[in-house]
């Protein structure tokens, strides 16, 4: 199984995760100031989320290693099929990799596919857990 290629690619799509402390413009000193820090791309923009004190912000890449070494222990995997997904901008991602194809008679006599894969989602929003799964997608016929 030659898996440089695959995981290369991903790695090469991969940002790091800069935190900003974010103050309020307040002058009067009436306001204590939150501890809240911006998440943003190491090259900038837009910030990926607002975050507080207690958020601890993984980088992708120490998540990406992590699902490479769980998906490492599974035999007869395509690795070519290794998928990774940014939304929101960046505010979450997805690594995601299919595992098996089942098909099976379905109630009216045609054959249904259930792709299943293992899929790691985290997110830089402050909202967004980090989770593995096991997921299904069924094509339903007609």
């Amino acid at each position: 199984m030659n898996i440089t290629n695959p995981i290369a690619s991903i790695e090469s799509k991969l940002f790091n995760v800069v935190e900003h402390q974010l103050i309020p413009n307040t002058n009067d000193g009436s306001f204590e100031n939150p501890t809240v820090r911006g998440l943003y791309k190491h090259t900038g923009g837009k910030p990926l989320g607002v975050v507080g004190a207690n958020f601890n912000a993984t980088q992708p890449k120490v998540l990406f290693d992590a699902y490479v070494d769980c998906i490492g222990e599974i035999r007869d995997l395509d690795i070519n099929q290794l998928d990774y997904q940014e939304t929101k901008e960046g505010s979450k991602i997805r690594f995601r990799l299919k595992v098996a194809n089942y098909g099976f008679k379905n109630g009216s006599g045609r054959r249904d596919d259930l792709d299943t894969y293992i899929t790691l989602t985290s997110g830089y929003d402050g909202l967004t857990k980090t989770s593995l799964a096991v997921e299904s997608y069924r094509l339903i016929c007609s």
